[in-house]
């Protein structure tokens, strides 16, 4: 397939997965996959990243779409983020994730970024990483040789690392039918396209007034985003009361492994994490009575 050439990149625009695995491997670590680029470009003109042969997915209309399945649903990777955003399936379902899209960037942004790449792109503060920690999302990852399917926890490698292979494309994700109330929290500097300094997603499920099932997962704050461990050891099975939220908060706390920046200390980011564990979990609890 013949790429157009722009400014030293070979941009190429495969309307097949078949067409985009055979570039991906041909020009192998020098190639990129390219979404809605609002991540990619930027780190491409800073000299974050070199690669040379760009991938468009623009024209595989399979890689986008919300789809209902037996077990929930299905979003291709190529699926703008106003596109999740107006989708009845998940604004009745999962809410949560609108919480966190309606946040990221300007309209402009929403309508060319993809949920794929804001995942793929591994960048801390990315703000649906923490939502589908907390919902249990699969993701789907395609090559010549098939599918492979990984849990979101796993997906994750570090700071802007993830697991997928050279040849490996973001499909889908995959979200179980919806259990528990999630909620997004985050904090941000200023309104617009600021990044979050700190976010908290939690999905609390309640069996009366008892908490059957509790996840917390951070964003903004360590390396990759990450599911809190202990929240069901402190919850499940009992009445969630101010006592057992400032431990979970607490644990959030400890959890964080935050840096100093522009937008602000490590320390500051970790009483941020405290407050918005706070936040989401009685939010949670109280979507669920």
């Amino acid at each position: 397939m013949i790429g157009t050439c722009l400014g030293g990149l070979t941009v190429y625009k495969p309307t097949t997965l078949e067409d985009a695995f055979a570039i991906l491997i041909e020009h192998g670590s020098d190639a990129a996959i390219l979404a809605g680029g609002t991540d990619l470009l930027v780190d491409l003109r800073v000299q974050r990243r070199d690669e040379h042969h760009l991938v468009s997915l623009a024209n595989i209309t399979e890689l986008r779409g919300v789809t209902e399945t037996e077990n929930g649903v299905s979003i291709g990777a190529a699926t703008t983020l106003n596109d999740l955003l107006h989708s009845d399936v998940i604004q009745q379902n999962y809410p949560a994730i609108i919480e966190a899209t309606q946040v990221m960037g300007s309209n402009q942004i929403r309508n060319t970024g993809t949920i794929g790449g804001n995942i793929a792109s591994a960048v801390p503060s990315a703000d649906l990483p923490p939502v589908l920690l907390v919902l249990g999302a699969e993701v789907v990852l395609a090559s010549k040789d098939g599918e492979r399917t990984v849990p979101i926890c796993e997906f994750f490698q570090g700071v802007r690392k993830t697991c997928v292979a050279i040849g490996e494309i973001v499909k889908s994700i995959s979200l179980p039918n919806p259990s528990g109330s999630a909620v997004y929290e985050r904090f941000d500097l200023r309104q617009g396209n600021s990044l979050a300094v700190a976010a908290v997603a939690a999905n609390i499920t309640m069996d009366g007034d008892t908490v059957a099932d509790a996840k917390v997962a951070l964003g903004a704050v360590a390396p990759t985003p990450e599911i809190v461990e202990g929240v069901n050891a402190i919850l499940c099975g009992n009445t969630c009361n101010d006592n057992l939220v400032h431990e979970v908060a607490q644990l959030a706390t400890q959890a964080s492994n935050p840096i100093t920046d522009l937008r602000g200390s490590a320390q500051y980011r970790r009483e941020l994490v405290g407050i918005l564990t706070t936040r989401a979990i009685k939010r949670s609890v109280e979507a669920e009575q």
